[in-house]
């Protein structure tokens, strides 16, 4: 979720994406703190890549899962 500096939310704030499922293995996700690291969503069995359409003023994103894979995401936010 955006957030500010200092990781409290903030609806004006900064967006963080961490995509790490490109790699040999899976490692258990954390439980997401969403206090402290706003984290909306996690997965920690589905290989894929995260892509990003950037427009002037929002962008477009969508998880592309391996063949196979069940985990889906996607949306379209505003940024000014």
């Amino acid at each position: 979720a955006p957030q500010d500096a200092d990781g409290n939310y903030d609806p004006n704030g900064t967006v963080q994406w961490v995509v790490g499922t490109g790699g040999k293995n899976h490692a258990a996700v954390a439980r997401p703190r969403h206090r402290l690291l706003n984290s909306q969503i996690a997965d920690s069995r589905t290989f894929g890549v995260l892509q990003l359409i950037l427009k002037p003023g929002r962008y477009n994103w969508r998880f592309i899962a391996v063949d196979g894979g069940t985990f889906r995401d996607g949306g379209v936010a505003h940024c000014t």
